[in-house]
């Protein structure tokens, strides 16, 4: 079942005011949000500070993969660099990827059996490595694109997918192995989230679902007062809305 299929009923559990680069949640309904200064805010499901860590050594943070709540992995593309955090954000891995197999990714995020997915714009295809840094799989050339700069901004696994937000296109999705399965492709596409079959989508203020295995589109109703949306995180239990100046957290019934 998907959020959108019913008629949901909303109870604002918390509104902060704050700014983010961007926002992630974990089964749990704990939220992650980096801010421009490279500090990661761990909060939990009521909007209350769990743990904040400040990392300035390795430039951007592009990505917080937080699938398993008890390993967060942060991943800095300038840097070519993966930093595995416990579940109180202390520091257990350091990983420098060096050239190889991917001599500078510009899009990671964990995988299973504690490997990463990886996009390398050089060989312009998304490649899964495992714990050894050894290559596992990866996908065919990204060139069926029909862009002239092929760039995955997000990148989200959900055995037996993988998810891919490329910029100016859609959203493309591949199996665990890195086979190309389909896209939903819409340039207007600002995030997107896994729940479930389902993929939901923020788009022009509004948020859509898409059934992975049926492709069944529907739109999904949004508490009052939402607008100008900039990102949303969804878990089995919260919708989580953030824009400009502030976050809300809202808890849902069907």
């Amino acid at each position: 079942m998907s959020l959108s299929a019913f008629t949901q009923q909303y109870h604002q559990n918390a509104e902060l005011t704050l700014t983010a680069k961007f926002i992630r949640a974990d089964i749990f309904s704990n939220i992650y949000l980096v801010n421009d200064r490279n500090v990661l805010i761990k909060y939990d499901s009521t909007g209350k500070v769990i743990q904040s860590q400040k990392f300035m050594s390795y430039g951007d943070l592009d990505n917080v993969d937080v699938r398993d709540p008890l390993q967060t992995v942060l991943f800095f593309s300038s840097q070519n660099r993966i930093v595995v955090l416990d579940k109180n954000l202390v520091e257990l891995q350091n990983i420098e990827l060096g050239t190889q197999p991917v001599e500078q990714f510009t899009a990671g995020c964990k995988s299973n059996q504690n490997g990463f997915w990886l996009y390398d714009p050089d060989q312009l295809q998304l490649r899964k490595i495992d714990p050894s840094l050894s290559l596992v799989y990866e996908s065919p050339k990204l060139t069926f694109i029909p862009l002239k700069r092929i760039s995955p901004i997000y990148l989200i696994e959900r055995v037996p997918y993988l998810f891919a937000q490329i910029e100016n296109y859609g959203i493309s999705i591949f199996d665990q192995y890195g086979a190309f399965l389909s896209t939903i492709r819409d340039s207007n596409i600002l995030t997107f989230d896994i729940l479930r079959d389902n993929i939901y989508y923020l788009k022009d203020g509004r948020i859509f679902s898409s059934n992975i295995k049926s492709y069944v589109r529907k739109e999904v109703t949004l508490p009052p007062h939402s607008s100008a949306i900039l990102e949303f995180r969804i878990t089995e239990d919260k919708l989580i809305l953030r824009d400009s100046t502030s976050l809300k957290i809202y808890s849902y019934t069907l």
